[in-house]
């Protein structure tokens, strides 16, 4: 029996996060099948996402189409 995939926590830094383009990025990040869930914060500038693999790639993308600037992956303790 093939074993399941263990979600994990993956944290970016994002410029220019608003609640519209937030909740944009995470709307567009849930609808990727690996991607259990999605949330942001607007005061610290993150999104935190809970997904079976890195989703840098895609996240890239999704602040590139919502005017939301990439700026790093961080680890969950350089945030809190």
């Amino acid at each position: 029996m093939p074993s399941m995939a263990r979600m994990k926590s993956f944290f970016y830094i994002i410029d220019n996060l608003t609640a519209e383009r937030g909740e944009a990025i995470r709307q567009s990040l849930k609808a990727l099948s690996e991607v259990e869930d999605a949330r942001y914060s607007i005061q610290q500038g993150f999104i935190e996402v809970r997904a079976k693999k890195d989703v840098e790639a895609q996240l890239r993308l999704a602040c590139e189409m919502f005017g939301a600037g990439y700026r790093t992956k961080m680890k969950k303790s350089d945030i809190f």
